[in-house]
């Protein structure tokens, strides 16, 4: 796990921004030079990185991040956002009151590092300029248009009644 997370660290600085448009259920496209953009139902990363805080896997929504850092610094920011933020404020009512002072100050500043968002359905268009996809960690193959639903009591998960105390 840690060459994976350390493998991580040094790529994605050095990845080359590209330009994609995207749409959030029946939302207007909005179009964005982004890093990377991560669809989950969750938001934890192998090496226990804390990457999209309030995901629940049971919740029924698709979890996106849609990263968009500006150079070193804004790299900088991703990661104390993901270290500091996420994985130590977030835990405390205090942590959340200097989360939430600090987001009204930067406005919409603060969202253009990472931008957090939650919706039933998820498409990115990428226009004629292809990219490699992953899929949990594996190489998928060269994409121009994802589409992401969620799909609701697809999963049915059983528990034996002394587990449910």
């Amino acid at each position: 796990m840690a060459r994976l997370r350390r493998g991580a660290v040094r790529a994605l600085p050095e990845s080359e921004p590209f330009r994609v448009y995207y749409r959030l259920d029946d939302d207007h496209a909005h179009r964005a030079r982004v890093s990377s953009v991560l669809i989950a139902n969750l938001g934890d990363l192998p090496g226990n990185v804390e990457m999209i805080p309030d995901a629940e896997v049971d919740d029924g929504r698709l979890d996106v991040a849609v990263l968009q850092p500006k150079g070193f610094l804004g790299w900088l920011q991703v990661w104390r956002r993901v270290t500091w933020e996420n994985r130590v404020l977030r835990r405390t009512a205090i942590g959340r009151t200097v989360i939430k002072m600090r987001d009204d100050a930067e406005g919409s500043e603060r969202s253009s590092v990472i931008a957090y968002l939650r919706g039933r359905s998820f498409s990115l268009d990428l226009g004629d300029d292809a990219k490699e996809l992953e899929v949990d960690g594996d190489e998928f193959g060269q994409v121009v248009k994802i589409v992401a639903k969620t799909d609701a009591s697809a999963v049915v998960i059983r528990v034996d009644r002394e587990h449910l105390d």
